[in-house]
């Protein structure tokens, strides 16, 4: 049975962009998150930094490791989504799972910010300190 309009343009723009978008945005932080994690002694001096510094650095490799799951979450309510559409189902069925992909990717994007904003704070407040 051929696939009706709605799914196909479904899968044509909606499933593939957001798609598209998640892998890259995984990327993005898990890239940043091993980046931090490589250079953290060159940020602060973990056993030598003051407490607020390394609030802010768990902080913002919790943030990040939050953003990772919250990005893996949102990957497959996609996924889903796409087999809902490729089955030919109703809109109705496969727009919902849609939408709790990109909520949870939209949750990662937030957490990844506040990670970002985490690690600026424990860099300019060792940058301070010297």
């Amino acid at each position: 049975m051929p696939l009706s309009d709605d799914s196909i343009n479904f899968l044509k723009y909606a499933f593939t962009e957001t798609k598209d978008l998640a892998e890259h945005f995984l990327t993005v932080v898990t890239a940043v998150l091993v980046f931090s994690l490589t250079f953290s002694e060159k940020i602060a001096n973990f056993s030598a930094a003051s407490t607020w510094v390394r609030i802010s650095i768990t902080v913002s490799w919790s943030s990040m490791l939050l953003a990772i799951i919250s990005c893996g979450i949102a990957i497959c309510y996609v996924a889903l989504s796409g087999g809902a559409a490729s089955a030919n189902a109703n809109p109705a069925s496969y727009w919902p799972i849609m939408n709790k992909g990109i909520f949870w990717l939209g949750s990662g994007g937030i957490l990844f910010v506040v990670g970002l904003l985490a690690l600026l704070a424990s860099v300019l407040q060792t940058s301070w300190k010297h």
